[in-house]
């Protein structure tokens, strides 16, 4: 994928995008913005699924600040006040990464005040998967099942630079993460809005 450039905005905010409540939005996280890259404001982008070719398409996307701004109800995760912002320019490179520059990021100091942002796009920018994919939307809220007995429901999904894990709200009030990968992942049945977990028990403190 060759690098794409983007004429320039006044500040790369969209004009109605200020203070804008994007409940209706369903956004979805594509990524998170990992450190400053070079001096010329651009920023290094951890895409959460390297294969995803959504990025590559967009000319605005919605940054989400950590912080109070994006909140973890317990069975969810709301960006109420992410931000639209312009692509100016994109550089995909290896292993699931990009190197972007938003419009009204200038230099290196506007870039790192941007590092542990998500960069964020409506569902309805996503391509349709089969029923063997899924997104991390479609995973919140499930019933959460270990060998046959339910044991609570998914939290949230987290992304880390080796693995990705499903936060589980157990029945006791407590949170568990859970990796997605062998042995622990056994299956996701969207159909019957659970999911199948093995060992969850050694990931409890």
């Amino acid at each position: 994928m060759p690098g794409v450039e983007r004429a320039a905005g006044s500040d790369g905010l969209d004009s109605d995008s200020r203070g804008q409540d994007n409940s209706g939005l369903n956004l979805i996280s594509l990524g998170v913005v990992t450190r400053a890259h070079g001096i010329h404001g651009r920023s290094k982008l951890r895409l959460h699924n390297p294969d995803s070719e959504t990025l590559y398409g967009m000319d605005t996307v919605f940054l989400q600040q950590p912080g109070p701004g994006s909140t973890k109800t317990g069975e969810a995760r709301d960006y109420l006040h992410a931000t639209r912002v312009r692509i100016l320019s994109m550089d995909p490179i290896p292993n699931g990464h990009a190197i972007l520059r938003f419009d009204g990021c200038a230099d290196r100091n506007q870039a790192e005040a941007l590092v542990g942002a998500e960069v964020l796009v409506p569902r309805g920018a996503l391509a349709a998967l089969d029923e063997t994919s899924w997104y991390d939307m479609d995973l919140v809220g499930l019933r959460v099942l270990e060998d046959g007995h339910e044991i609570g429901s998914v939290a949230d999904v987290f992304h880390y630079p080796t693995v990705d894990c499903l936060a589980v709200k157990m029945t006791d009030g407590s949170l568990v993460e859970v990796p997605m990968r062998d042995p622990w992942l056994v299956r996701v049945d969207l159909a019957g809005n659970t999911v199948e977990l093995h060992d969850v028990s050694s990931f409890r403190e």
